[in-house]
């Protein structure tokens, strides 16, 4: 954890996620996604790090830190879905789930999705 932490003290890095839903039934193609977000630390102290360490929320945690935990402190930006960071990416899942449930060549879903 503190060399992941020394990694990310002042750099950013991607956080990428990938989601497949597909139908109970089986009669529908399943569909996929990726979604990608870039996450932005300002730089750290090795005090910080130390203090941070001593909590223990870095357990368990892909890079040693959660997002919407104390280490939201650490990161300046989050350029992206912040729900991809934490876990899930929201919008992708649901747009997936949407298409799923459409037939074919129809398109009703909007989103500021770029």
């Amino acid at each position: 954890a503190r060399s992941f932490l020394s990694l990310l003290s002042g750099a950013s890095h991607l956080v990428v996620s990938g989601v497949w839903a597909r139908s109970l039934s089986g009669k529908v193609p399943g569909k996929g996604g990726v979604e990608t977000s870039r996450v932005r630390f300002r730089s750290l102290d090795r005090r910080e790090i130390e203090s941070y360490l001593e909590g223990g929320e870095w357990r368990g945690k892909a890079g040693a830190y959660a997002l919407q935990g104390e280490a939201s402190r650490f990161i300046l930006e989050v350029e992206g879905e912040k729900e991809n960071v934490i876990g899930l990416p929201r919008a992708l899942t649901l747009f997936l789930l949407e298409n799923l449930a459409r037939p074919r060549g129809e398109t009703s879903w909007t989103s500021e999705r770029s």
